[in-house]
C-alpha cells in the first residue's frame, strides 16, 4: 500500500477511532523493529512511518522512531538512499534538545565523512570557479550563489548530516580537521583505499591553497552570508 494512503487512515483514524489508530501504529512498529522480516518490508514500514509522523503527534511514538534510528544505525546506512522523507526525521530529531544529543552522538563520524567526500566531490569545480573569476577580475553572484547551492545539496540528503550541523560548524569542523583524524575516519568505516587516498589528496590541496585564494574557497562554502 502506498505510504501516503496509510498516512491519510492514520488522520482518519486518530479523528474516529484512538484504539485503532494505535494499533495501526503499532503494527507498523512492530515491521520495523522486527530483525527476522526481509529488509525490503522492514524498509517499506520504516517509509510509512516517517510520513506517518506529520500526523502522529505522540511524544511516545517519536522517540521510539528516534530510538531505533539510533539502536539500528547499521540498517539505516544500508538503506539511506531509500528512505524517503528525511526532512520529517529531521524536524523531529531537531525539534527535541535530547533527541538531537543521542542522534548526534550516533551519528558523528559518518556525518562527517559525509561532508568530507561532498567537499572532495565539489572542490576542483569551486576552484575552477573561483579562478575563472579571478582571470576576469569579476564577482558574480550567480556563479558563486550556484557553487555554493551544489556543495550545500551534496549533504542535504541525508538526515544526519544535517542534524548534526545543525549543532556543529562545518567550518570548525575543517579548522579542526588534520590527514590523521581523516585517515582514522576512514578506517573505522573501511573505506576503500582509494577513496582515501582522494580524500587526503583533496584535503592536501586545499591546505596548500595560498592564504588569500583559501580564504575565498572558505567564505564561499562554510560561510552562509560571507561576500567574496
Amino acid at each position: 500500500m502506498d505510504s501516503e494512503i496509510f498516512e491519510l487512515t492514520f488522520a482518519m483514524l486518530k479523528q474516529k477511532n484512538e484504539f485503532k489508530y494505535q494499533k495501526l501504529i503499532e503494527y507498523i512498529f512492530s515491521i520495523v523493529l522486527d530483525g527476522a522480516i526481509e529488509n525490503k518490508e522492514r524498509l517499506g514500514a520504516l517509509n510509512i512511518l516517517i510520513l506517518g509522523m506529520q500526523v502522529i503527534d505522540d511524544e511516545v511514538y517519536k522517540k521510539q522512531l528516534v530510538d531505533f534510528v539510533v539502536d539500528e544505525s547499521d540498517f539505516i546506512f544500508k538503506h539511506q538512499k531509500n528512505i524517503h522523507s528525511q526532512w520529517i526525521l529531521i524536524n523531529i530529531i531537531s525539534g527535541n534538545s535530547e533527541y538531537l544529543s543521542v542522534v548526534n552522538d550516533k551519528y558523528e563520524e559518518k556525518a562527517i565523512l559525509s561532508v568530507l567526500f561532498s567537499f572532495a566531490d565539489i572542490f576542483q569545480e569551486v576552484k575552477r570557479g573561483l579562478e575563472e573569476l579571478s582571470k576576469e577580475n569579476k564577482n558574480d553572484d550567480n556563479l558563486l550563489e550556484y557553487i555554493h547551492f551544489r556543495y550545500r545539496m551534496f549533504y542535504y540528503d541525508e538526515f544526519y548530516t544535517q542534524t548534526y550541523f545543525h549543532q556543529n560548524s562545518i567550518k570548525i569542523l575543517f579548522q579542526e580537521l588534520t590527514i590523521e583524524k581523516i585517515k582514522t575516519l576512514c578506517k573505522n568505516y573501511k573505506i576503500p583505499e582509494k577513496s582515501l587516498a582522494k580524500l587526503v589528496g583533496v584535503f592536501n590541496e586545499y591546505l596548500n591553497q595560498n592564504p588569500s585564494f583559501k580564504n575565498k574557497i572558505d567564505k564561499l562554502i562554510f560561510a552562509e552570508n560571507d561576500s567574496i
